[in-house]
């Protein structure tokens, strides 16, 4: 009898634990992150260090297609980055020797999302300055209320052209002067358009870390 109640027992558990086995695997793969996940006002950029150097490399392939097509890209972005040194166009009508580090991703209905980051130090006075100097562009009218890059910060909405807006969030991260910019259509809300800019700054602020990997 004992040993009838032994082989009982023993069998039980196999069932148990080939049971556990099939409801929890151990291999079961670890779901990837939604991209653009993090929303800025989740982030204490008061506490950012960012890196006044080469960056677009470290930026995640879905987090830009989310930045630009929230709703699923279709077709290939074009890509076009300069970096300190390079003789490039660094405002709409100049090109000159930038002393930026800078990357934009194009669709083809010229929506789009940029990032860039001077490479010499900032001031907390040369930052005010660059604040005020952003709301000076025609078109171009100060978004308050939202969340933003360090101190100072300015957010910015621009009509691009008839069918488009860009979205600018600047500001003073320890002392580098950090730019992101989404360019969506004037038929998005807008508040969509500045969360999503928010979200893609968080990605920026995240390629833009200083790294101890060798390069």
């Amino acid at each position: 009898m004992l040993l009838a109640l032994l082989v009982s027992a023993a069998l039980t558990a196999v069932v148990v634990f080939v049971g556990l086995r099939w409801v929890l695997p151990e291999d079961s793969p670890t779901p990837a992150p939604e991209p653009l996940a993090t929303p800025l006002a989740d982030i204490d950029t008061a506490a950012v260090t960012v890196m006044r150097g080469e960056f677009c490399d470290h930026l995640d392939e879905d987090d830009i297609a989310a930045a630009v097509a929230p709703e699923g890209l279709e077709g290939e972005l074009t890509a076009a980055s300069y970096g300190d040194g390079d003789v490039a166009r660094v405002s709409e009508r100049v090109r000159d020797v930038a002393h930026e580090y800078s990357c934009t991703w194009t669709a083809d209905d010229a929506r789009s999302a940029r990032a860039w980051v001077f490479t010499p130090p900032v001031t907390r006075q040369q930052a005010r300055a660059l604040a005020r100097s952003t709301l000076a562009g025609t078109g171009c009218e100060p978004v308050a209320g939202v969340p933003g890059l360090g101190q100072p910060t300015v957010t910015t909405s621009c009509r691009t052209d008839r069918q488009h807006t860009t979205v600018t969030m600047r500001g003073l991260l320890g002392d580098a002067w950090l730019s992101c910019s989404v360019t969506g259509t004037r038929a998005e809300p807008p508040a969509d358009l500045v969360d999503r800019t928010g979200r893609w700054c968080v990605a920026v602020m995240q390629a833009t870390a200083p790294r101890t990997d060798p390069e």
